[in-house]
């Protein structure tokens, strides 16, 4: 049997004051009031104008309205910058596909390197794979 004496400090005397870390294993749980929060979207968050600037604020639409003809003619608006449409899905990306393939090609210290390959992690888990396809770099779905 191994043997070792205290120290002084852990004698009898001083050991009743230790508290134990926690409570033991079989403690009832402490409850704690929790805060009433409201959860609404964002939509429904309308925006405090102060009086002195709603003189210079302007609604603005984040679409341009298309004509009659336009529409008739096929035209649509373009997906914003790093958006897919694959299998009627749209995936919203942080960057183009053009950068992510300029992006893996960086050091691998570059912050546009490391934003690209977690487009290419998003995309691998979607089952789709980047390639050039004539020149512009295109989506298609993995075997």
């Amino acid at each position: 049997m191994n043997y070792t004496p205290l120290p002084p400090s852990l004698s009898a005397p001083h050991r009743a004051m230790i508290s134990p870390v926690g409570p033991g294993k079989e403690a009832e749980p402490v409850r704690t009031a929790v805060a009433e929060t409201s959860r609404g979207s964002a939509a429904e968050i309308e925006p405090v104008q102060k009086p002195e600037t709603e003189q210079y604020l302007e609604q603005v639409s984040d679409d341009i309205p298309l004509s009659e003809d336009e529409k008739k003619l096929g035209a649509s608006h373009p997906p914003a910058q790093g958006t897919l449409i694959v299998d009627g899905r749209m995936i919203h990306l942080p960057i183009s596909l053009e950068e992510v393939d300029d992006g893996l090609h960086k050091p691998l210290s570059s912050g546009k390197r490391w934003m690209a390959m977690m487009v290419r992690y998003i995309l691998d888990k979607l089952h789709l794979v980047i390639r050039n396809v004539g020149g512009h770099m295109g989506v298609i779905r993995a075997r």
